[in-house]
């Protein structure tokens, strides 16, 4: 008999550390799925960057919480305010040709550094159209040389936007940072920007439409 109501004993107990870690694990997956029920909201940083060495047969994607690092003449920086997008996701930042579309933009404009800067949501999907909350900076660090010569002659440089319908190259709202020699544009919507430099037209290449992975 004693033997008997042991066996019960344990099998009651075992029983009920097995019901414990079930009801734990249930709360603990209820607190992963559904992280928005917190009352308290979530950390977003003040300001994120990334950055990435292009080249034109190569495509850098970029985390949206990338880092901060040393800047180079001809680097690509995203800078992503906070409050600027809720969805998981990341940025392709892919260099394209330079001089792409000329006769969509106002005569005399060069483009020597053109990127297509493009969202893909967290299944890696790329998401046309897609816009961020508020206005993100794509900015173009300029080596010593051209850095000087913005300096002397701001009104001869742009960072502008290329919309498709009807082409057009836009000149965005600009901002600069002199020590670390960045032109940047601020924009909501993603597409091809360049940096743009009033002066002789250059050769062109023949591009047909905007990257398409």
């Amino acid at each position: 008999m004693r033997s008997s109501r042991s066996s019960g004993n344990y099998f009651l107990f075992g029983f009920m550390i097995i019901l414990i870690l079930g009801l734990t694990g249930v709360v603990i997956w209820m607190g992963l799925s559904n992280p928005q029920s917190s009352t308290t909201e979530p950390t977003l940083p003040a300001l994120v960057q990334s950055r990435a060495k292009l080249s034109n047969d190569y495509a850098s994607y970029i985390s949206i919480n990338g880092q901060n690092i040393e800047n180079h003449p001809d680097d690509v920086i995203v800078k992503i305010p906070a409050e600027a997008i809720f969805s998981k996701g990341f940025l392709s930042i892919i260099k394209r040709e330079a001089e792409m579309f000329p006769d969509a933009g106002e005569p005399g404009w060069n483009r020597p550094n053109i990127v297509n800067v493009e969202f893909y949501d967290g299944l890696e999907q790329r998401i046309i159209g897609f816009e961020f909350e508020k206005p993100i900076e794509i900015c173009f660090v300029l080596s010593n040389d051209t850095w000087q010569d913005f300096i002397h002659n701001r009104d001869y440089y742009q960072i502008q936007l290329f919309i498709e319908d009807p082409a057009n190259w836009l000149s965005l709202p600009q901002s600069f940072n002199y020590d670390r020699h960045e032109l940047c544009g601020k924009s909501k919507q993603l597409s091809l920007f360049a940096l743009a430099i009033n002066g002789e037209p250059q050769p062109t290449g023949t591009p047909t439409k905007i990257y398409e992975p």
